[in-house]
């Protein structure tokens, strides 16, 4: 078989062969044909910085300023480089490069012996080497030594001589200065048209000398090199007298300098029509002379039509040049264009109703890739852009051609810098005046900074178009474009765009900005204010000063302290300086002020006090009333009146919205407080919140039940708070004032009720803080009540005599007391959204229990504990147990004792968490429930829940309900309906619902990078709704490992206590089940949002927030695991070496275990299979014999 298809291969290949074979012919290629074909594969991208540009992303300039600077400077290395090259030429003769660069070898060096003994070689080798002059000289010396030089020679020499114009030509401009020639007003600009030929210069010299003892031929080439040389630098007088002795006698002119001529044509003739005459004559002699015309002849032409801008026949005489040029087969190139374009426009009122520039457009569009053909076609873009921008005002073509620009590498044709600046000048001023923002920005984000660093008006036009736009998503990109583009400096030139600038911020805060837009614009002030300080001492204090100078200060020496004082002068003379006046001022303040930050804005008032007598321009209306806002949402009332005061003597109208202003907040500021559970968790944060942000109270009553708490039984009221004082929660307050501790009076809540024996009545005295505090004075002073409910959902075992006791028995007689006092405004009671979670939906009613609190009060009290048990599940009823019971009894309560009490608030919160904001990210206390859950699944105790993926957990950082309870009792003071009674939902399932899966997955992976330190095993939550499955995964994932785990420690001689962790554990899932394993909550949020509203319109919505539609869940997720770690477990959270360690040990005992089981099974399965026996050994056989083979080589590499 193999042999059948051997042969027939054979014989098909055989028969398939040619009988002869032509080879390709060789294709002559260039040396660059490789790369050449690289880069027609790929396209260039307009958006990249020139390639002189290319460094470091950090390093590449952004401003027009830099990018000059960067360039002029490389330019200025190569030549300093160049200089070290000449200057050492004995060390760089070593060539690397093949093939051979001459330009990376030291300039030719002559020696003198070449000089004194001259040659023509030494003629070639100086005309080579660009030393014209001294080629002349030379070939002075070769005429005086009768040494022979070829005529080839010496019209060679001739002609740079008439070309440089009898100089040595300029050195060429590197890229880098090229690109800038025109700031470098260098000589060589093709535009000039003063004379510059050198009258008697070496070329004429020579000129007649050689006109002497030329031939016919060599007439020719010296006489029209002569001519060309003339025409060239603008001598036309003397060009003309020399053409007509050619003509005289019948020299030739050739096309060189026919063209030269004809570009010359408007400084020969003077009217247009002669002009044109003494073209089409010109024209006429090349056609008798039997000379074609080149593309260069009708670019001259045309330029000469150019040089004619009021010339009325300009327009059709360019047609007929365009005409003729394609008679003759000659394509115009885009030089020829830029001629017509200036012919149909000759200026900025002309030719807006001509079609010529989009017909160019056409022609040009049709080509597949241009070619520089032309000395003038780097004009044609710039010429292009700039009529279709001012003369046609046409946004569609401006748009067309910039789009033929990005074609290929048309860029190329935008020679310099100059024109590039000028063209994107042209286009985006055109744009920002017609166009719309979606087209418009995507283009300027393209081109900026990288291609375009635009110029100050420009700028002035962005600013100006983003505002007619209202663009705010662009306003805070715009200061990074200003500070980029180098436009945010000290100079009093672009003070212009820095106040436009802050009038188009301070033009959003009149309408309604988010808050992430306040404090972004907020920072930009920030920013303002530390680049450009008000003064320098300011400046030490408010950016970084040390709080020891006067230490060190005394410490040093007279010397060191003069050198201090020196350096401190030189530090000061060399920061930036800007000259503040009234309206920059006015600017800051109403940008800071919206963000409350009080520090910053009173620091510019302060300044504008001190300085009015030398500041132009004074503080406007809307500033001061923005400070006068902020000053009455951070209760500063003697500020408050010395801005009314600063009002009043400018003479602004808003004195009297001002006076208002004032007089309300007067009315909003409470002095007195009086805190029921303030040693709780939302209690502490409440009273937290209070001393840092109102910091007009007075006193703030604490009481405490001594009794009841057991944590503090042994303590005394004023001993549980020192210690509460000494707490990383209270230490933003410390810092704002250290004497805070002087407002809070903590004292036994027994003096305010007799006791049961009759030992204490209403009017015992009590010491605390210097003040006699007594039960008469608290009547006559409270003005808000704050009662914090038993709310923490801590999972222990309370039945329902005991929840009873503390929410409702406790309750009654605290509302006992608050119907004695007098002045009492507002009540505001913390409860919970579970005493109605059996009703489908909650509304903001109280729905009256079918029980009357106060029999129930009587019943329980003779009942047992075995007794309440049994009647337990018949009281409750459809509540889900004795918490919510409780909960459900004491809003029952309150309604019944409303007509009794003031204006009452009920705010209605799920599980609380850890803080969001405040008073830190992630703050708790380890009492609080949702905690120990949280740290039993990071620390890898718990593996399983039962519940739905879908399920919600309804959480809520601490900070929402207590911010809505201090916005709650302000409502209720400024609400004359005392006897209507408010109730708020605060719950997160309704506005931003966090499902139980995502907070396992969140949990996990937090848990594994933020571990916790001696964590049991890896972080690895589940969900299961199945209670079969979810009690497996208990016994094998809890059980288990718990029961191994305590033997371990017995084994070793350590107490087990696993164990219990579990059974605790178990017991907090099995309550947790009634609270959050279900669906939303659904429940009205009216009275939040008309609320969140009032709060809004009196600019409070950024100090008292509670939108948790704005909680980001990973993120909390993370800064609750941190706040655990740190506040609870005072665990290190910036050292997570050891815990990660420990991490991965519980991962490889884990690996290591289910390897060990893996192989135990494997082996008992192959012990009873013979196939799977076999197939394992030849696998290890396999690995054993690579293994051996590795060996080997590496060992015979080795020797």
């Amino acid at each position: 078989m193999l042999l059948r298809l051997f042969h027939r291969c054979a014989s098909t290949s055989t028969a398939a062969r040619p009988t002869n074979f032509t080879f390709p012919q060789r294709i002559e290629r260039s040396p660059t044909a490789i790369l050449e074909s690289l880069n027609s594969c790929v396209q260039t991208d307009g958006g990249n910085p020139a390639y002189m540009f290319m460094d470091d992303p950090f390093l590449i300039p952004t401003s027009a300023y830099e990018k000059r600077q960067l360039a002029l400077s490389k330019a200025s290395g190569k030549k300093a480089a160049r200089w070290i090259i000449d200057r050492y030429s004995y060390a760089f003769f070593h060539d690397v490069a093949v093939p051979s660069i001459p330009s990376y070898f030291p300039t030719y060096t002559f020696d003198e012996k070449e000089f004194i003994e001259p040659d023509e070689s030494t003629l070639y080798k100086l005309m080579n080497w660009n030393k014209v002059t001294k080629a002349h000289e030379i070939y002075k010396k070769c005429l005086e030594y009768k040494i022979d030089v070829s005529d080839a020679c010496k019209y060679a020499l001739f002609d740079l001589l008439c070309i440089y114009n009898s100089e040595n030509p300029l050195e060429a401009l590197l890229p880098e200065e090229d690109w800038y020639r025109r700031e470098l007003n260098e000589k060589n600009q093709s535009n000039l048209t003063s004379r510059t030929w050198k009258e008697n210069g070496l070329a004429e010299q020579m000129f007649e000398e050689l006109k002497l003892s030329a031939t016919s031929e060599q007439k020719i080439r010296l006489y029209n090199s002569f001519v060309s040389g003339l025409l060239k630098y603008n001598h036309v007088e003397k060009a003309m007298t020399i053409i007509d002795e050619m003509k005289q006698a019948t020299i030739p002119i050739d096309l060189t300098t026919y063209n030269y001529l004809i570009r010359s044509t408007s400084l020969i003739k003077e009217s247009y029509d002669q002009r044109w005459q003494f073209v089409v004559d010109t024209l006429k002699e090349m056609k008798d002379s039997s000379i074609q015309p080149n593309l260069r002849t009708f670019n001259s032409v045309l330029y000469t039509l150019r040089r004619c801008p009021a010339y009325e026949q300009g327009p059709k005489l360019a047609l007929a040049v365009l005409n003729e040029m394609r008679q003759c087969g000659i394509e115009p190139s885009l030089g020829s264009w830029a001629h017509v374009i200036m012919i149909f426009y000759p200026s900025d009122q002309i030719g807006f109703e001509t079609q010529m520039l989009p017909q160019i457009m056409d022609e040009l569009e049709k080509v597949a890739q241009l070619e520089w053909k032309d000395s003038d076609d780097g004009e044609f873009f710039f010429n292009a852009m700039f009529k279709a921008t001012v003369n046609c005002r046409d946004v569609e073509l401006a748009k067309r051609i910039h789009r033929f620009l990005m074609v290929g590498s048309n860029t190329r044709f935008i020679p310099d810098g100059f024109r590039e600046q000028l063209y994107y000048t042209n286009l985006f001023r055109l744009l920002f005046r017609v166009d719309m923002p979606e087209q418009v920005m995507p283009l300027w984000e393209s081109v900026v900074p990288n291609v375009y660093s635009p110029s100050m008006n420009v700028m002035e036009d962005l600013i100006e178009f983003i505002s007619t736009w209202n663009i705010q998503d662009y306003y805070v990109r715009l200061w990074s474009d200003l500070l980029m583009l180098g436009f945010i400096d000290s100079r009093q030139t672009n003070r212009r765009i820095l106040d436009r600038y802050l009038s188009l911020l301070i033009q959003t805060n009149h309408g309604k900005p988010s808050t992430e837009q306040i404090k972004q614009y907020a920072n930009i002030a920030r920013q303002i204010l530390k680049r450009f300080p008000l003064e320098p001492e300011e400046v030490e204090q408010r950016f970084g000063s040390t709080n020891d100078a006067s230490a060190q200060q005394q410490e040093m020496t007279d010397g060191q302290q003069e050198q201090q004082q020196q350096q401190q002068q030189q530090t000061n003379q060399l920061r930036p300086k800007l000259q503040y006046d009234g309206h920059l001022l006015s600017n800051l303040i109403c940008l800071l002020a919206p963000a409350d930050d009080w520090e910053a804005s009173w620091s510019l008032y302060e300044h504008y006090l001190s300085n009015r007598s030398t500041l132009i321009n004074a503080l406007n209306e809307q500033s001061l009333m923005s400070l006068l806002s902020l000053a009455n949402r951070k209760n500063a009332i003697n500020s408050a009146l010395d801005i009314i005061e600063t009002i009043n003597e400018l003479q602004y109208e808003c004195l009297g919205d001002a006076l208002d202003l004032l007089n309300r907040n007067a009315n909003k500021v409470h002095s007195l407080y009086f805190i029921f559970g303030s040693t709780s968790f939302p209690g502490k944060v409440l009273l937290e919140k209070l001393l840092r942000s109102c910091p007009a109270i007075k006193k703030i009553y604490c009481p405490i039940d001594t009794n009841e708490n057991k944590s503090t039984h042994h303590l005394s009221p004023i001993d549980t708070f020192a210690e509460i004082y000494t707490t990383k929660l209270f230490e933003r307050v410390r810092c704002s004032n250290a004497k805070f501790q002087e407002k809070i009076l903590p004292f036994d809540i027994n003096i305010l009720f007799p006791s049961s024996n009759g030992e204490r009545n209403g009017d015992e005295q009590v010491e605390n803080h210097s003040d006699v505090l007594s039960a008469r004075k608290l009547r006559e002073t409270i003005d808000i009540c704050f009662y914090m409910a038993n709310n923490s959902i801590d999972f222990k075992e309370q039945n329902l005599k005991e929840m009873v006791q503390t929410n409702v028995m406790n309750l009654k007689s605290n509302l006992s007391f608050l119907k004695t006092c007098t002045k009492l405004k507002s009540v505001v009671y913390l409860s919970s959204i579970y005493a109605n979670i059996d009703c489908p939906y909650i509304d903001e009613c109280v729905y009256p229990c079918s029980i009357q609190p106060e029999k129930l009060i009587d019943t329980l009290d003779w009942m047992d504990q075995e007794m309440v048990t049994l009647a337990t599940p018949k009281l409750i009823g459809p509540k889900p147990n004795a918490f919510s019971f409780s909960h459900w009894l004491a809003e029952t309560l309150l309604a019944e004792e409303q007509k009794h009490l003031p204006a009452i608030s009920i705010v209605r919160v799920s599980i609380i968490g850890a803080a969001w904001k405040e008073p830190y990210p992630g703050w708790v206390e380890k009492s609080n429930g949702p905690s120990e859950l949280f740290m039993a699944a990071g620390r890898g105790y718990l593996r399983s829940i039962k519940g739905d993926s879908l399920d919600i957990l309804d959480i809520v950082p601490v900070d929402i309900p207590v911010n809505l309870l201090i916005a709650a009792a302000w409502q209720k003071s400024l609400d004359e309906n005392v006897d209507h009674m408010t109730i708020y939902h605060c719950t997160s399932s309704g506005l931003n619902p966090f499902h139980w899966q995502k907070m396992s997955n969140y949990l996990t992976e937090y848990s594994k990078r933020i571990p916790y330190e001696h964590a049991f095993r890896r972080p690895n939550l589940s969900l299961t709704s199945h209670s079969l499955l979810h009690d497996s995964y208990v016994f094998f994932s809890h059980l288990i490992p718990a029961y191994l785990a305590d033997i371990g420690l017995r084994c070793i001689g350590q107490k087990p206590h696993i164990v219990n962790i579990y059974k605790n554990l178990h017991r907090t899932l099995l309550a947790l089940e009634s609270f959050t394993i279900r669906g939303e909550i659904q429940c009205s949020y009216e009275s939040v949002n008309s609320l969140r509203q009032l709060l809004t319109e009196n600019n409070l919505s950024n100090e008292f927030f509670f939108d948790i539609r704005a909680l980001h869940w990973p993120t909390y997720v993370e800064s609750y695991l941190i706040g655990t770690k740190r506040y609870v477990l005072n665990e290190d959270v910036q050292c997570l070496n050891g815990a990660q360690k420990h991490l991965n040990n519980l991962r490889n005992i884990r690996w290591t275990f289910n390897t060990i089981v893996l192989v135990l099974l494997w082996r008992i399965f192959i012990s009873k299979r013979p196939t799977a026996r076999n197939l394992w050994y030849f696998i290890m056989n396999f690995f054993v014999a690579k293994f051996v083979r590795f060996f080997k080589i590496l060992s015979a590499g080795n020797t």
